[in-house]
């Protein structure tokens, strides 16, 4: 859909113009957790520094989850194509490079059209009043939601859901993203992370 593209073109323009971090935190939402399951937890706090070059590349990112207290249940950093995961002591090589993105439905609408889900579009308010596009992907045993602010081309919040025998849907996850921000420099406590893993 070449709405959603230029929406997220719009977006996305900001974040990879120009040398600089950017900072953004989602919150995630589970409605079903299995039995047992103990990662990812109900509700958590997904925070990411990416530091971008000039064209958006990023060059090194840190990530962290937060649970519900704040507390710190994983870090990992990743520099150029090594990663090293400050929780588990877990290490990776050989990570693709790739442009800074919040665009996370055009990959999914271009398989949708593959796989002949259907794709609806609505127009809506997004949860802080601003006019929203919604686009929602429906498939034979789940289906996916995004609402897009029409303002800024922002995708603000994700949904994941089954279709129930009465019309009805039974909603499994939701993201939403709370901040979004390009700064010149990040605090010195991340700076601080990063200076921990050496590259050889």
């Amino acid at each position: 859909m070449q709405e959603v593209h230029a929406l997220a073109q719009k977006f996305d323009a900001l974040l990879q113009t120009g040398p600089g971090w950017v900072h953004v935190i989602w919150e995630h939402t589970a409605e079903n957790i299995r039995e047992g399951q103990t990662y990812p937890p109900p509700y958590y706090q997904d925070e990411q520094w990416s530091e971008v070059d000039a064209e958006g590349w990023v060059l090194r990112n840190l990530t962290t989850h937060r649970d519900a207290q704040g507390q710190i249940i994983q870090q990992a950093v990743t520099v150029g194509s090594y990663s090293l995961n400050f929780t588990t002591g877990d290490t990776f090589t050989g990570i693709q490079l790739y442009q800074i993105s919040l665009d996370m439905l055009t990959q999914d609408l271009a398989s949708a059209a593959s796989y002949n889900a259907k794709v609806l579009r609505e127009e809506t308010q997004c949860e802080d009043g601003s006019p929203c596009l919604l686009i929602m992907i429906v498939e034979q045993y789940g289906g996916r939601k995004v609402w897009i602010n029409l303002q800024t081309g922002q995708q603000v919040k994700y949904q994941s859901f089954r279709p129930l025998p009465d019309n009805q849907e039974q909603v499994d996850t939701t993201q939403r993203i709370i901040l979004v921000e390009k700064v010149a420099e990040p605090p010195q406590d991340i700076l601080e992370l990063f200076a921990r893993v050496i590259v050889r």
